[in-house]
């Protein structure tokens, strides 16, 4: 099989033959006999399901439409994807894309894929060279979770948009939550400053975001000697407090009432001069505590666009959670420069969270999920699927903005793309 994949990949794709051919060998590859479908199981994941293959392709070929004529296959599994679509007579381009060159190898080495390889509308790619994931696309499960190192990142972008429609689901649930609350803050929202009062306000200055990382604990040093401005995320107030650490403005959008009253058991009498932003979903409770200036803000997202046109006030971006909000912010306030610290992304320090957040506790229990994300060392680091996804939207996010200059301060936490280091940006402390 691998003479007559190989004679295929020289044809067509040399450059993904010589990976193939230079990948380090696999151990724990076999064949899994013992169901009603024959697959290959490799580090103890199928490449397939083990019942029905083709029906299995037919139904992950239906996530692109009938009439699509060029679409995306991410994983090579075992072939039958890329075959089931290239059925169609109407599909005229398909790009496969391999998320791990030793396993596709050995796919090849047991499996023929000549006839898709050979066909003149395929082009087979490596995952390491992808930047951003097209549409449309299907995806082979098994193929994502064996990804190697050089592929994370387009893993993960992967199964964030495989994640979307459940996160819509998961937000039109909470609707009910949603307009209860606006209907509880109407008469605060309309008394409360705005937070455009902030844009612009720091025009061409350095801006320190933290959020509740474990890392957060190395930045005290830093962020007590700083002279610029410094947001916080609502989560990391008690341990910034707990260090002799005040943020200039706090940053609160989750609207959970048991989660805020532990994050606000500290003495808010030290944040007196310190500003709130909020989405008007805290409940009223929460926010008659806050004993400073209060500026309400809306998301991006358009479920905001009713009360907004009654009662106008600033939107901020964010993807699920407050780190992005409170990154925005800082732009929208005018910063060349964003410093962040605690944005960890995942457990570094086998914790969860900074030690004195409401949350923080061993992340030992996490290890087993099987996620992970690269550390700023290189190395893998232990996450949660939706701690990847925010890593990943704020990348995209950074991305966009070529204008400003983002520093990771973390030296143990998640590497985020478009960041410098603080030694990289004259700023090791």
């Amino acid at each position: 099989m691998w003479e007559r994949n190989s004679e295929a990949l020289r044809n067509r794709f040399p450059a993904v033959l010589a990976a193939l051919e230079s990948a380090p060998a696999l151990e724990n590859a076999e064949w899994m006999h013992d169901a009603p479908a024959l697959t290959l199981c490799v580090q103890g994941i199928q490449l397939t399901g083990a019942c029905d293959r083709l029906a299995e392709a037919r139904e992950q070929a239906s996530l692109i439409r009938a009439e699509a004529t060029s679409a995306i296959v991410y994983g090579v599994g075992l072939g039958d994807l890329p075959r089931e679509l290239l059925a169609r007579t109407e599909l005229q381009e398909l790009r496969v894309v391999a998320f791990h060159p030793g396993i596709t190898r050995v796919a090849m080495e047991r499996v023929d894929f000549s006839d898709w390889l050979s066909d003149s509308r395929v082009t087979l790619t490596l995952a390491s060279e992808e930047a951003e994931i097209e549409t449309p696309f299907a995806a082979q499960p098994g193929e994502l979770i064996l990804a190697d190192d050089a592929s994370a990142r387009l893993r993960d972008l992967v199964q964030l948009e495989l994640a979307s429609p459940w996160v819509a689901e998961r937000m039109e649930d909470r609707r009910e939550f949603f307009e209860g609350s606006l209907l509880a803050n109407r008469a605060r929202m309309a008394l409360d400053g705005d937070v455009e009062e902030l844009f612009d306000e720091r025009a061409g200055e350095t801006i320190y975001v933290a959020a509740a990382g474990p890392s957060l604990e190395d930045s005290y040093d830093l962020l007590r000697g700083r002279d610029q401005v410094l947001i916080s995320v609502g989560a990391a107030m008690r341990p910034l407090i707990g260090a002799g650490v005040r943020p200039d403005v706090v940053v609160m959008v989750d609207g959970h009432p048991d989660g805020l009253r532990k994050h606000l058991s500290t003495d808010l009498s030290a944040l007196s001069d310190s500003a709130l932003v909020y989405f008007p979903v805290l409940p009223p409770e929460i926010l008659e505590l806050w004993q400073g200036r209060r500026l309400v803000a809306y998301g991006n997202h358009p479920r905001w666009a009713s009360i907004a046109a009654e009662i106008p006030k600033g939107h901020l971006w964010g993807a699920g959670t407050v780190t992005h909000v409170a990154v925005d912010l800082a732009v929208r306030m005018g910063a060349s420069r964003v410093v962040l610290v605690g944005c960890d992304f995942g457990f570094s320090g086998g914790r969860t969270h900074a030690r004195g957040n409401a949350y923080s506790r061993e992340s030992e229990v996490f290890v087993g999920t099987g996620t992970w994300v690269h550390d700023v060392n290189g190395e893998r680091l232990p996450t949660l699927p939706n701690l990847c996804g925010y890593l990943r939207d704020l990348e995209r996010y950074i991305a966009a903005h070529p204008e400003v200059e983002f520093i990771n301060a973390s030296q143990s936490g998640a590497a985020i793309a478009g960041t410098q280091t603080m030694k990289e940006a004259s700023l090791e402390h």
